[in-house]
Order: C-alpha cells, then sequence, then structure tokens
C-alpha cells in the first residue's frame, strides 16, 4: 500500500526494528537488545540470568563467605564459618567459638594458650591441667605430675611424713621417732654415764639413791670400826707403859713418848680422787680413812 509496516506493532517500523517479532521498547537490563532478542537478560549486570539469578538486584557472584547465598540476600555473613556475622567477629578468619584456656580470647588470635591457667603456654606445658609453677619440693618436676612430693628430701613423701624438715631414716635409738624429733634420741646404753652428765630415769634414779644409803651405811661402819680401833691401839699402848720394870722407870721430870705406832706413815693418807676430797670430809679423816673410801667406791662401781 506504499506504506511501511509495523508488523510486530511495537512502534517501530519493519525496517528499522531491532528484533522483530518482539517489542523492542522491552529491555529489562537496559543493554541495547531487547528482551526478546536478548540470548541473556540480567537486570542486575550480575552475569546471571534474570531466570537463573539467586539474588535478583544483586550480584550473585559477591558471597564472602562462600556459603551460596550472595551476600545482598545473605541474612548471615560469615566469612569464616564459625556461626558468627563479620560484623561481630572476635577474631576474623578463625572460629570464634573455640577458646581452649577459656580466656575470653579466641585460639586464633590468642598469644598465650594456656589451658590450665599456670601462665606456661599448653605446647610448652610440662604438666598438663596442673599449675607447672607449684613445685613443693624443688625437684623440677610440678606437683601435679610429681609421684613422690618430699619437701626434706628424705625419701619419704609429705604425706607419710614424721618429722617435717628432717630426715626420717635417721632414728638412733630405733624407737620409730626420727632423731631431730625425738627428745631423747641417743641409744639408752649412751643416754646412762656415771651419774652426773644425763639426768636418770625413775628406775635408775631408784637405784642411784640405793646405792646411795649402802654407800653411807658402809662409811658409817667404817668410821665407827676406825675409832674402835684407835681406842684399842691407845689402850695397848698405855698398858705397855705401866708394865714397863722399874730400872726402864725414867728420871724425875723426863716423861718418855709412849711406844706408839708410827703415825707419820698413817698420816700420809692415800691420794685425793681426781674430784678433790669428799663433801663433808676433813684432811685428818682423809688421812686415816681415805683408803677405806676408795676401796668401798672402787668395789660399788665395779659390782
Amino acid at each position: 500500500d506504499g506504506c511501511i509496516d509495523d508488523s510486530d506493532g511495537d512502534g517501530v517500523k519493519d525496517n528499522a526494528d531491532i528484533c522483530p517479532g518482539f517489542d523492542d521498547n522491552v529491555d529489562v537490563d537496559g543493554d541495547s537488545v531487547p528482551d526478546g532478542c536478548d540470548d541473556l537478560v540480567d537486570s542486575d549486570q550480575d552475569g546471571v540470568g534474570d531466570s537463573a539469578d539467586l539474588c535478583p538486584g544483586f550480584d550473585d557472584a559477591i558471597d564472602a563467605d562462600s556459603d551460596g547465598i550472595p551476600d545482598d540476600c545473605d541474612d548471615l555473613l560469615d566469612s569464616d564459618g564459625d556461626g558468627i556475622s563479620d560484623e561481630e567477629d572476635t577474631c576474623p578468619g578463625f572460629d570464634d567459638n573455640t577458646d581452649v584456656d577459656a580466656d575470653g580470647i579466641a585460639d586464633g588470635c590468642d598469644t598465650l594458650i594456656d589451658s590450665d591457667g599456670d601462665g606456661i603456654s599448653d605446647t610448652n606445658d610440662t604438666c598438663e591441667g596442673h599449675d607447672d609453677a607449684i613445685d613443693v619440693d624443688s625437684d623440677g618436676i610440678p606437683d601435679g605430675c610429681d609421684a613422690l612430693i618430699d619437701s626434706d628430701g628424705d625419701g619419704v613423701a609429705d604425706s607419710d611424713d614424721l618429722c617435717e624438715g628432717y630426715n626420717d631414716t635417721v632414728d638412733s635409738d630405733g624407737d620409730g621417732i626420727p632423731d631431730d624429733c625425738d627428745p631423747t634420741p641417743m641409744p639408752e646404753e649412751e643416754n646412762q654415764t656415771n651419774g652426773t652428765d644425763i639426768l636418770p630415769d625413775d628406775d635408775d634414779s631408784s637405784d642411784a639413791a640405793a646405792d646411795s644409803n649402802s654407800t653411807d651405811s658402809k662409811m658409817t661402819y667404817a668410821v665407827i670400826a676406825a675409832i674402835i680401833g684407835l681406842l684399842i691401839v691407845f689402850i695397848a699402848a698405855a698398858g705397855l707403859v705401866f708394865m714397863r720394870s722399874p730400872e726402864e722407870e725414867p728420871e724425875w721430870g723426863h716423861t718418855p713418848s709412849p711406844d706408839l705406832p708410827q703415825m707419820e706413815a698413817a698420816t700420809q693418807g692415800p691420794p685425793l680422787p681426781v674430784s678433790g676430797l669428799p663433801e663433808g670430809w676433813t684432811m685428818e679423816q682423809w688421812e686415816y680413812y681415805g683408803q677405806q673410801y676408795l676401796d668401798d667406791l672402787n668395789g660399788h662401781n665395779n659390782g
């Protein structure tokens, strides 16, 4: 009819129609290719056709947490997959839920992971689960892993120690009490002396008292016997004087000394003991009765 037709009724003459049979004005993605002839209708320009678009209006290619949901349509953007959004993440790139030592710092961002809280990292810990700094007996093994905690080094555990701070194995008198905690640590025979070094016990006191009484009795008898002996000597000397013949009478005014026993030797006496003159004695008594005293004393000690 001499006029140019518009077969698809899109207002574009057939001779200028970009997409015959389709409306040239419909170009959703604005790529100048009418949708009817567009191999890829991609409204949000993310390279994904609108029919397959996961997140219309946004770039499907942006998925920071790689969970298959484009970020703009993702309710939880969690790049490190720890269940905590990137906005609230305390340790990006690591699992915020992993905190072995429970110090509030995720292990991935923790400079000291110390599960037992002893100030030593788990990688260098010698006694896991216990405080490495506690070593009562200073043997280099923390108490929590020490099979024998022995503070005084006597081979006996502190829990069984009879004498803390001292050697339990030293028990000279064998009474079951270590010497350093024993008021009488020496064997009994070493505790007993001649009665002058250590105070005796009750039985020894009784024996000593009996021996003392016996010695006193012997001394009393010795003194009595000595006195009687002297009396006999003087009586005998006096008898000799009266029995002498007249021709032996001395001249008037001259009184001869009776023929008495020589006292000089008697008055010398025995040597004094190392302890000196016995208490209560005089030298005169010692000269006459000292030997008897020494004999009695030696007999008592030997018995």
